[in-house]
């Protein structure tokens, strides 16, 4: 802990307190070399920022503040989410949302400090599973997380600081042990129709003929009621996941396909996300998910942002450009909505969608790094 500093959770009534350190933050983004996304100006930002945190707050969230002679020098924001659906993190993880030293503290080890102090209130409460965003050209911040052990895997970083093996490897070899999840005798197996793949990509080798012209998809939405139908096809994709893109382990894909399709069904139930799907009678040869939320609290987005989430079809439909129907389709859709602002997140090991969405003027953005917060803390002790 440097000298002259306290750091403490702060309390709702206080929050504005870290007011200016937020804005603090929001000039260093603004300042970064490869900045992509306008930010928004300070006091719009601070006031949606400031509604988001509150509301956080009277949940799992937490908020660290560092203080020198009674003045806030730093924070730290810290959301508290429930188990990924595709990779094996605990039954909650949490995300660093905001780390800001006010600049004439930055070099001093307040943000060591905070982040410290963080993994104590995470040990506290037995999550140990970190994950958090870095926008594009923020090196310094990425070589803090760097140190303490973050690696590449999605556009987010995924680590094991320190030496030990990660949480996530733990619960697999359990797993593998006990012969349950993933590893549990086969029932009735799915059948292996496909895999999520790049939309565009050429084909790999040996793969099937493209289908015939004369029978063309039909692209449409799906009611929220048929969830339950695009099943066969989410598992399809994280196996190609787990087969040929991952890091981290995947969870048994009965419950990931229930995680992925709760948070499915919240999308539809709460805004304008939409799933398009591709069918030739009645079999679905793949589907699009687009997720519409409120626009970012730091960046201009608009009022709406929309994420593609996401995009599976079948190996014998590569080669029709099926992907590219689903595209186009999905950015006439938002056009109606008057949706203008969208991102996607990729894994880093995945090189067809990377080429696809630079194709289409997507650009990189923002990273998200990983770790195992038992692991921060023994790499710390090594270090001292």
């Amino acid at each position: 802990m440097p000298d002259g500093i306290a750091i403490e959770r702060l309390r709702r009534a206080d929050i504005d307190e870290i007011a200016p350190l937020w804005k603090a933050l929001l000039d260093h983004i603004a300042a970064l070399p490869d900045a992509v996304v306008p930010v928004r100006p300070s006091d719009e930002s601070w006031g949606l920022e400031r509604r988001a945190m509150l509301a956080a707050l009277e949940g799992d969230a937490f908020a660290l503040v560092a203080r020198r002679d009674g003045v806030a020098v730093g924070y730290v924001f810290v959301l508290i989410e429930g188990p990924d659906p595709v990779w094996y993190t605990g039954d909650a993880h949490a995300e660093l949302a905001h780390l800001s030293v006010a600049p004439g503290e930055r070099g001093a080890g307040v943000g060591t400090a905070l982040m410290d102090a963080m993994d104590a209130e995470l040990e506290r409460r037995g999550v140990e599973d970190v994950e958090i965003g870095v926008d594009t050209g923020n090196d310094v911040a990425a070589r803090l997380y760097e140190d303490r052990g973050y690696r590449p895997d999605f556009r987010i970083f995924y680590g094991s600081p320190g030496k030990k093996p990660w949480a996530c490897l733990r619960r697999e070899a359990a797993d593998r042990r006990a012969g349950r999840g993933r590893f549990a005798p086969p029932a009735a197996s799915v059948p292996d129709q496909g895999r999520e793949t790049a939309p565009g990509a050429a084909d790999p080798p040996g793969a099937a003929d493209p289908p015939s012209a004369a029978d063309p998809p039909v692209i449409e939405l799906l009611p929220a009621a048929d969830l339950d139908r695009l099943e066969p096809l989410w598992r399809v994709m994280q196996d190609d996941q787990v087969r040929r893109w991952n890091v981290l382990p995947a969870r048994d894909p009965a419950e990931s396909w229930a995680l992925r399709r709760q948070r499915y069904a919240d999308w539809l139930a709460t805004t304008d996300s939409f799933v398009l799907v591709a069918r030739r009678g009645e079999r679905l040869i793949g589907y699009f998910m687009v997720a519409v939320a409120e626009g970012d609290e730091t960046f201009d987005t608009g009022e709406r942002l929309a994420e593609l989430e996401s995009l599976v079809v079948l190996p014998e439909e590569r080669g029709a450009r099926l992907g590219e129907q689903f595209f186009q389709t999905g950015m006439r859709r938002l056009e109606e909505l008057g949706v203008e602002h969208v991102v996607c997140g990729l894994l880093v090991t995945n090189p067809f969608i990377r080429r696809f969405c630079e194709r289409h003027g997507f650009v990189p953005f923002v990273d998200f790094m990983y770790a195992r917060r038992t692991d921060i803390q023994a790499n710390a002790k090594e270090d001292r």
